[in-house]
């Protein structure tokens, strides 16, 4: 198994030395945020600079021809907007480094990233997040990644709930036993609410998860009434989060909420907060009644270290740390 593990590592370090990222779209500087962190955790001896960043993405900067002047002049005007997206990334990292404060795993100065010498728990906890969200370039562990980022999504909301509330694990590490059907009846009998007869016979049989549900949580009164304040979570990696709304919502069709809608949660491993404006970045895509536990809040809220120790997850993020190779 550990040779295995380490063939996985080693597959991944060379798929991200050769890795474009130029294929993300432009808008998107959240991705290109989290691309420059990976530079420098995965070459954590030497600082990431401003010109190690532009290089990687736009090649080694030439002056422009001054045989041909209207060439000349286009290939500036490129460059000058090269240099201003660069620029804008830094920016996005410098206000990382400000919202996280000790629990980022960089020292960042003027335009210049570096992993720090001793990471703590939630140094490991940013990246573990920030890995998650990179399974384009870190297919070899989805699973693990994909896997584990619910139990995080479980133990955060768990934080964040009072202490007399319940949560629960309806994903890969649920206690619902059989089909999908049958592990939606359990659920809402623990609820202490009925279902949908007619929408839940729709499941088919074969299916043993229904997709949109990954933790549930609910804060019960002493007594029976329907009435109650429920949390249906759904935990998304990659790249692939708008197209995970709809699904949460689905399980409003399967059980019968008493005159009040459940709230409707959506986890995600990458940083979206906007501190300019306390909102998150595209906050036109975020739909209504979400509330989003998305990279800092999942950090401030998952406080379990032994937890942690344990995954699969500390064992990756640690032979990141270790790897020192200039892919720059």
């Amino acid at each position: 198994m550990k040779k295995i593990f380490n063939q996985k590592i080693e597959a991944t370090f060379r798929k991200f030395q050769y890795y474009d990222p130029t294929k993300y779209p432009k808008h998107e500087k959240k991705y290109y945020a989290d691309f420059v962190e990976l530079l420098a955790l995965c070459d954590a001896e030497s600082d990431v600079t401003f010109a190690d960043v532009h290089d990687r993405l736009f090649g080694v900067r030439e002056s422009p021809k001054e045989e041909d002047g209207q060439t000349g002049s286009l290939e500036g005007q490129m460059e000058d907007n090269n240099e201003v997206f660069v620029g804008e990334i830094f920016k996005l990292i410098e206000e990382r480094a400000n919202l996280y404060q000790d629990d980022y795993p960089f020292n960042y100065t003027h335009r210049k990233i570096k992993l720090k010498d001793n990471v703590t728990f939630k140094n490991k906890l940013y990246i573990s997040l920030l890995l998650s969200s990179s399974l384009d370039i870190l297919g070899d562990f989805q699973k693990e990644l994909s896997d584990e980022f619910e139990t995080l999504c479980f133990h955060a909301l768990k934080d964040f709930l009072p202490d007399q509330s319940q949560v629960r694990e309806f994903g890969q590490h649920t206690t619902y036993k059989g089909n999908a059907k049958s592990k939606i009846r359990q659920l809402a009998d623990e609820l202490k609410l009925p279902t949908e007869s007619d929408e839940l016979e729709e499941i088919p049989e074969r299916n043993t998860k229904e997709r949109g549900l990954d933790v549930v949580g609910w804060i019960p009164f002493d007594d029976d009434c329907q009435n109650k304040l429920v949390f249906l979570g759904q935990c998304t990696c990659g790249k692939d989060t708008n197209s995970k709304y709809h699904d949460v919502k689905r399980f409003e069709n399967y059980i019968r909420f008493y005159r009040l809608q459940p709230i409707l949660v959506l986890f995600t491993c990458y940083s979206l907060i906007n501190t300019s404006k306390n909102k998150f970045y595209k906050s036109a895509d975020v739909e209504k009644r979400f509330l989003i536990f998305e990279r800092k809040r999942i950090i401030q809220h998952f406080k379990e270290e032994t937890v942690f120790n344990s995954l699969e997850l500390n064992n990756i993020v640690n032979s990141y740390i270790k790897f020192q190779e200039g892919i720059v």
